[in-house]
């Protein structure tokens, strides 16, 4: 019976290790700047320069998730691609307006999908209410799947209706 335990303990939790790479594939992160002496546990060091040429350090632990999205609006971008606007809970939007308080003049850093999609700069304290963006970067075919996943809202800070 001993020699079995091993294989009853890989059976009994095999379904929480194969659940484990699942992704839906709209992944949508933010992430704030950091600092290197944060320390390794804390921000990782981009692999592309900024808007100013250096490579930046970001938070490890995004300040917003797609989880935190409740609705969407796409745009069409100046080069082609797509960007979209998102209407985000009161969770997501409290992350943002202390990053923007704390955090003024630093950089996010936008990931879809795994891929880093753009840099945007925190300039002031946000006063949109509960809407954040991504300006450009997203395909068509990412658009279509954001399109099934979340409602659509017509008019900013108002949610539809669930």
């Amino acid at each position: 019976m001993k020699r079995f335990l091993p294989i009853f303990a890989l059976l009994a939790i095999m379904p929480l290790l194969m659940s484990m790479g699942k992704n839906s594939g709209l992944q949508i992160i933010w992430l704030s700047e950091g600092d290197v002496t944060d320390g390794p546990k804390m921000v990782r060091q981009d692999v592309e320069p900024g808007p100013d040429g250096a490579l930046h350090y970001f938070r490890i632990s995004p300040m917003v998730t797609q989880r935190n999205i409740r609705a969407m609006k796409p745009m069409p971008a100046d080069d082609g691609t797509w960007g979209a606007v998102f209407l985000i809970d009161e969770e997501g939007w409290k992350s943002v307006q202390a990053t923007a308080a704390v955090d003024s003049g630093k950089l996010l850093r936008v990931m879809f999908a795994g891929r880093p999609i753009e840099f945007q700069r925190i300039t002031r304290p946000l006063t949109d209410d509960h809407l954040i963006c991504i300006w450009r970067g997203i395909t068509e075919s990412e658009i279509a799947s954001l399109q099934k996943k979340y409602k659509e809202f017509s008019s900013p800070g108002k949610p539809p209706k669930r």
